[in-house]
């Protein structure tokens, strides 16, 4: 599915809201503050998510979100 990772929490929730989602499928802990989820939408096929808290998670984080 395609993939989002999306940093700080406020904008995590407008994210998420402008991207339709109707619900957040729990995936896996990606490390403290940091989860990914399916993103379900209504018509859509689901979004993997990575939610992360800002100033949450390592350094390579985004690099390896993109390569799971």
């Amino acid at each position: 599915p395609p993939r989002v990772g999306i940093a700080g929490g406020d904008s995590a929730s407008a994210a998420c809201a402008a991207l339709g989602l109707e619900a957040l499928e729990p995936c896996a802990d990606l490390g403290p503050g940091v989860g990914s989820f399916h993103g379900l939408r209504p018509g859509r096929p689901p979004l993997l998510l990575m939610l992360k808290g800002g100033q949450m998670g390592a350094p390579d984080l985004f690099e390896r979100f993109a390569a799971a």
